[in-house]
């Protein structure tokens, strides 16, 4: 079996919240904090632990809180690539 890896670019703002990622309703990882003071463009590469099969998947943001100096619990997507 070969890793995968998830690319995610997304923005960290004022009103970011706490995620986890899901691999077809399986945690795979957690806590990505995406709040920041000033805004930044942010690239994550993330190598799942959960497998990727054949045909279709769902791979899922998961709000789960907020940092205590952020403002809301947005998640700014802005792509995704798996390799």
């Amino acid at each position: 079996m070969t890793e995968t890896k998830l690319e995610l670019g997304n923005r960290k703002d004022v009103d970011c919240g706490i995620f986890d990622l899901y691999v077809n309703n399986v945690l795979d990882s957690s806590e990505y904090d995406d709040y920041i003071a000033v805004l930044e463009e942010v690239y994550r590469e993330i190598t799942l632990t959960q497998p990727i099969k054949k045909g279709l998947n769902t791979i899922e943001l998961r709000v789960n809180g907020k940092n205590v100096a952020s403002s809301n619990y947005a998640i700014n997507l802005g792509g995704t690539s798996l390799q």
